[in-house]
């Protein structure tokens, strides 16, 4: 969110933005990039769901297990601080958060939390991440 910031005030103060600039500011960015430097060649998917709905974004992920494509996946989840100078936009709980997760369609660790997708519709992203610890630990 602050490098789209400081996209969108070069844009108002300069008339343009570069394109390595704006290449950056899109939010697929921290993936794409975690990808070359870790050398990775299988694809990924990046999610952004609005107005908080988590729920969204993590059955967008689930869907290549669900599927039967894939029988497990790494789930990144992230959310950034905004700044103060969005005002109004920035939202009610303005918390940064992250946190990575295995979610596979078996059973692979012995301290696992289990449920099905749909218990979760209403689940915000730091009740998942409690959840998972409670569960787990």
């Amino acid at each position: 969110i602050s490098r789209e910031f400081t996209t969108n005030e070069t844009l108002i103060q300069e008339n343009c933005v570069l394109p390595a600039a704006f290449s950056m500011s899109v939010f697929n960015a921290p993936i794409a990039l975690a990808n070359l430097a870790c050398n990775l060649k299988s694809g990924y998917t990046t999610a952004l769901p609005s107005k908080g709905n988590f729920y969204k974004g993590l059955q967008s992920a689930c869907a290549e297990i669900l599927s039967g494509k894939e029988q497990q996946l790494l789930f990144i989840f992230g959310d950034e601080y905004v700044p103060n100078a969005y005002g109004t936009l920035q939202p009610q709980d303005n918390a940064p958060l992250a946190f990575a997760t295995v979610i596979s369609a078996q059973k692979i660790y012995e301290n696992s939390f289990e449920s099905n997708l749909e218990n979760l519709k209403s689940i915000s992203s730091k009740d998942f991440l409690k959840k998972l610890i409670n569960e787990i630990y």
